[in-house]
């Protein structure tokens, strides 16, 4: 009980350096609990002071979250914010904290919210009542770095107690590692003025500057400290840019060969393939000339990738709001892992009905019901006189009765895309995917025009439909797979 109330004199003494600002509660107390994965609170904060201010909250611990990070509060209004801690890893007496950032009226105040309680795991060692060791001094070795942290930070301490341990013996050597304690103020302002010289901003804990590089946040600082040292042995400089500009690279490829492939794959979807022939069919059959099947491909392609690009937009926006909830973010994922192995599982039975010559009776196509649709809509729309007219309301009616069926590509990639940091970004890969997607369409209506019957795409398609249907099978597998060992939610 003593350290519960040590917590909230911390915290009430901190809030009290800027009694304007109010929290709902003066800390967060779990009590005691058993491992359970993520719980949350939300905590409101009330602006007192007479000017609008800014509120960062940045966690000091992965084992911490919180949504969002930044607000604006009003002069007299208060702002919730969602808080995530996740005792999954955690044993024993737990002292986690928030660090929060007041700007406003020309200046910067910082703040802690503290997190106090006690995890339960079954291991009697976590009784033990013992401080834990302080900090070491500055150590120096072969190769030394500034590591600002916060010693409640378990991941923190995992780094510096097993991690680089076993870098040293990996690579041979010996690393001193500066060790700066970020709760203590003039260790804040020493790290402050690292990252401005380095022209960075604070954004993660905790920080690590070697050189002139600078990596934030345990997974940023696990996952690349040591090809960063490695290098550096090796007399090659790598500098912050470098590697943003190697990392970005990297995930910009990603991201693009992700887009082109999958809406590639996509348009040549038995759904969108089969009602594409049935078009081509009915112009023929209407007796339709070549410039009238130039003007309708035009106007239909259109149409198609305007209802689908913005049908996809839509879905983004819709996904990011949602996700915004911890919850629901966490059900979204699983939900969609397990809905591509089923996926998976249905391409594959359907890929094995095509080569026992059953196509006819594979699992993932149109219904009966938006086949007759898309057959009378088509059948009504290029008897029309109104050539443009008719070709972009087609255009639209078809994209939507095919939603259904298209959509087993379409929704898993702009999941995926949730996961990009930036909007435009996102808006991008999503307009990327279209234009890949809406290309076998084109080349179909070049093909026609040129002289190549209906029939013969048809012939060509259906031989070698069992290719798409094999290839979409592997790609949700390893989109499931993707999924389940890559993205953390």
């Amino acid at each position: 009980m003593k350290r519960i109330s040590f917590a909230i004199l911390l915290s009430i003494l901190s809030f009290s350096l800027f009694a304007q600002l109010i929290p709902s509660e003066p800390s967060w107390e779990i009590g005691n609990i058993y491992p359970m994965g993520k719980i949350q609170k939300s905590l409101y904060l009330v602006n007192h002071y007479d000017y609008d201010i800014a509120i960062n909250i940045l966690s000091t611990c992965d084992c911490l979250e919180v949504i969002p990070a930044e607000q604006q509060i009003k002069s007299g209004e208060s702002a919730m914010f969602l808080l995530t801690y996740d005792s999954s890893d955690e044993k024993g007496k737990i002292e986690k904290m928030y660090q929060i950032r007041i700007n406003g009226n020309g200046k910067e105040e910082r703040s802690f919210y503290y997190v106090q309680g006690f995890v339960d795991n079954g291991d009697p060692d976590i009784y033990q009542t013992e401080d834990s060791p302080k900090n070491s001094a500055k150590t120096t070795g072969d190769i030394n770095f500034k590591y600002y942290y916060f010693p409640s930070c378990s991941n923190c301490q995992r780094f510096l107690n097993k991690q680089v341990p076993e870098m040293e013996k990996r690579l041979g050597i010996t690393i001193g590692i500066d060790k700066l304690d970020s709760h203590d103020t003039s260790n804040y302002a020493k790290m402050k003025k690292d990252l401005e010289a380095l022209g960075q901003q604070e954004r993660a804990f905790p920080v690590l500057i070697f050189n002139d590089l600078v990596l934030q946040g345990n997974q940023e600082v696990e996952s690349q400290i040591e090809d960063v040292l490695k290098a550096s042995l090796e007399g090659e400089k790598i500098s912050a840019k470098d590697l943003k500009q190697i990392s970005g690279e990297i995930v910009d490829r990603t991201n693009i060969f992700s887009a082109i492939s999958l809406g590639l794959l996509d348009g040549i979807n038995p759904c969108a393939f089969a009602t594409l022939i049935s078009l081509l069919t009915a112009l023929a059959m209407a007796g339709k000339r070549k410039k009238e099947v130039v003007i309708m491909g035009i106007f239909f392609t259109l149409s198609v990738f305007v209802t689908y690009f913005l049908v996809g937009l839509g879905f983004f926006a819709a996904l990011q709001a949602a996700t915004a909830f911890v919850l629901v973010k966490v059900i979204i994922h699983w939900v969609l892992i397990a809905g591509l192995f089923v996926l998976a599982g249905l391409s594959f039975y359907d890929f094995s009905l095509i080569l026992q010559g059953k196509s006819e009776k594979m699992v993932l196509q149109l219904n009966d019901f938006f086949k007759k649709r898309i057959s009378t809509s088509i059948r009504s729309h290029v008897r029309s006189a109104a050539i443009i007219a008719s070709s972009i309301v087609l255009g639209f009616l078809v994209s939507m009765f095919e939603l259904g069926c298209t959509g087993q590509v379409y929704v898993p990639f702009i999941l995926m895309v949730i996961n990009t940091e930036q909007d435009y970004l996102g808006y991008g890969l999503i307009l990327l995917y279209n234009l890949a997607f809406i290309l076998p369409l084109v080349i179909v209506f070049i093909l026609t025009y040129i002289g190549i019957s209906s029939r013969k795409i048809t012939e060509v398609f259906q031989k070698y439909m069992w290719v798409f249907k094999l290839s979409i099978g592997i790609l949700f597998v390893g989109l499931a797979l993707y999924m389940l060992f890559y993205l953390k939610v």
